[in-house]
């Protein structure tokens, strides 16, 4: 779905758009859980949009591996989103 440009999200300095997919070609490894990047950076290259993308085939959803390994992961992806990334470096 595509909206026409707008004021964005009131009262927000950042959207994180979350997804579970196995489409994306890092997932295709058997190997990366997830992974996540800024998509766009304001004025002050802060980002302002961001994505986390989960490799569907690697979420374990019993009850112990939510509470530990998945909750651990999503926070180390966030953290790529807000900055710590390759893409993120020259702004430092």
């Amino acid at each position: 779905r595509t909206y026409e440009r707008g004021t964005g999200v009131p009262n927000s300095d950042l959207v994180l758009y979350v997804t579970a997919s196995d489409e994306a070609g890092v997932c295709t490894d058997g190997v990366a859980l997830a992974f996540a990047d800024a998509c766009e950076r304001d004025q002050k290259d802060r980002p302002v949009v961001g994505f986390v993308n989960f490799c569907a085939e690697q979420l374990n959803l019993d009850r112990e591996s939510v509470a530990t390994r998945d909750v651990a992961l999503a926070v180390h992806e966030i953290i790529h989103v807000l900055g710590m990334s390759e893409s993120s470096f020259p702004f430092f």
